[in-house]
């Protein structure tokens, strides 16, 4: 349940009185959509890899040159195989972080409206008598208390906390 405590400025703040167990109903809730995290934390690992990959070749380019030069003959085939990797590499890394972060975006949409389902269908099955004994303010409340820290807070948390991001 959520317990409603004033906060600063008068606003109210919402607090968790069952952290352990709404983790558990959140967990329940997106496990249908595994394959897309899945999906998604892959996305994510392929293009911070390659975005850790990217110095490295940059390094090994920098030294072909400066030996090049040193020599007095460039090895114009691998400076060459070198910059291919490394166009590559800064191409498919951004790629990759925009797939997860569109795959995310998507994702929490989709939860956030199948909540919504779920609450309207919940709400079909009361009885008259339970709506004639509350304010339509109090119904409102409850239904924003429901779904407001899923709606604003899902998908900043799996986008922005959940994913690495680029070194």
């Amino acid at each position: 349940g959520v317990e409603i405590m004033p906060g600063p400025r008068h606003k109210t703040e919402e607090k968790v009185k069952d952290a352990k167990g709404t983790l558990k109903k959140f967990l329940k809730l997106l496990k249908p959509y595994s394959l897309i995290f899945i999906l998604a934390f892959a996305s994510a690992f392929v293009g911070v890899l390659l975005s850790c990959l990217a110095p490295n070749y940059l390094g090994k380019l920098t030294t072909e040159i400066a030996n090049g030069v040193t020599r007095r003959a460039m090895d114009w085939t691998e400076i060459q195989r070198l910059m291919t990797i490394l166009l590559c590499l800064y191409v498919c890394a951004p790629i990759f972080r925009f797939t997860q972060h569109f795959v995310l975006a998507g994702l929490s949409g989709r939860i956030v409206r199948d909540l919504r389902k779920r609450l309207n269908e919940k709400l079909d099955r009361l009885p008259l008598k339970y709506f004639d004994s509350r304010t339509q303010r109090e119904l409102i409340r409850r239904g924003i208390v429901l779904l407001r820290p899923y709606s604003e807070l899902l998908p900043r948390n799996i986008i922005d906390r959940r994913m690495p991001r680029d070194p």
